[in-house]
């Protein structure tokens, strides 16, 4: 492989590929082979294809070749060059420059007969077809209990959507039916408990007292201990659902308990074996949560998926 360092040793007869990082040249270079080929070759400006990515790099794709064209034509003296310059320049309007979609809108449109496809084809941005589809999926769940119970549970939002559209847009489609989430949120809910509450509570009275740790820190016991402790004490992770504290996939117990004095834990940490393995059993459960709602939008990603092929193909 011949590395090549300036458009004019790049042969117009061979392949080349031009890698570069953003802002380096590529526009650049493009421009100036296409000039070289009106200049070097018989082939007219509209027998060229160019196809580019965005509709921003399209744009200065065509100012910049146009510039060229008659920069070109205002230096040259060659009669016949020049003819070639000026021809080009006059059926510039009809210049193959797309973005890669556009290229294919126009490729389906104009050999639909021979595709058995159809000549209106229109273009439609993803986000948006995946948006509609989703909009029409969430108006089936307010009755349908299993759907209720699975939004409620993974707590779905608008970040929530945003990350299953993104998601959409770049897998491809595998099943539509929703499959069961092979976690068992209850026990792992269960085993929050396992620590002893009131010597946890013990604990942090004791750590109140210690160098450092003054009013400020106490007031963690009312705003974050308290009522941690009461979410642990609830029966099910069905009823903690409703809790007005919700704790559910922050990881954050520590932060919220420790968040004057971060380091208590591990400064403590004889004196402390219960707030110690509170925090623990929380960090996994936290875990256990973020899990079951990756598992829970990856299946919602791909029944999206699915619905907007079906969508593009009516």
């Amino acid at each position: 492989m011949n590395v090549l360092n300036h458009v004019a040793d790049i042969s117009l007869n061979k392949h080349a590929i031009i890698e570069a990082s953003a802002g380096t040249g590529k526009t650049y270079t493009i421009g100036k082979l296409v000039i070289r080929i009106i200049r070097e070759t018989n082939i007219p400006i509209e027998k060229i294809l160019m196809v580019t990515f965005t509709e921003k790099a399209t744009a200065e794709l065509r100012d910049r070749i146009r510039e060229y064209l008659e920069a070109e034509i205002a230096a040259e003296n060659e009669p016949v060059i020049l003819q070639k310059l000026k021809q080009a320049i006059g059926n510039y309007a009809n210049a193959k420059i797309f973005t890669i979609h556009g290229f294919c809108q126009r490729t389906l449109q104009q050999y639909a007969f021979e595709n058995r496809g159809y000549f209106d084809v229109e273009m439609v941005a993803d986000r948006t077809l995946l948006q509609d589809v989703l909009n029409n999926l969430k108006r089936t769940w307010p009755g349908n209990e299993k759907w209720e119970t699975l939004v409620k549970e993974y707590g779905y939002d608008l970040s929530t959507e945003e990350t299953v559209i993104d998601l959409a847009m770049k897998i491809a489609p595998g099943f539509d039916e929703l499959k069961p989430i092979p976690i068992d949120v209850q026990t792992e809910f269960v085993r929050l408990k396992e620590f002893d509450t009131n010597q946890a509570l013990a604990e942090f009275d004791w750590l109140c007292q210690q160098k450092g740790h003054g009013p400020a820190f106490a007031k963690n016991k009312e705003i974050a201990l308290l009522p941690y402790l009461e979410y642990v004490s609830l029966p099910s992770y069905e009823e903690s659902l409703e809790f007005p504290n919700s704790w559910h996939g922050s990881g954050g117990i520590h932060g919220q308990v420790f968040k004057r004095k971060p380091n208590s834990l591990k400064q403590f940490s004889e004196e402390l074996p219960n707030l110690t393995k509170m925090v623990a059993l929380h960090e996994s459960f936290a875990e256990v949560l973020v899990a079951q709602q990756r598992t829970f939008i990856t299946q919602l990603v791909h029944i999206l998926q699915k619905m907007a092929l079906r969508e593009k193909e009516q």
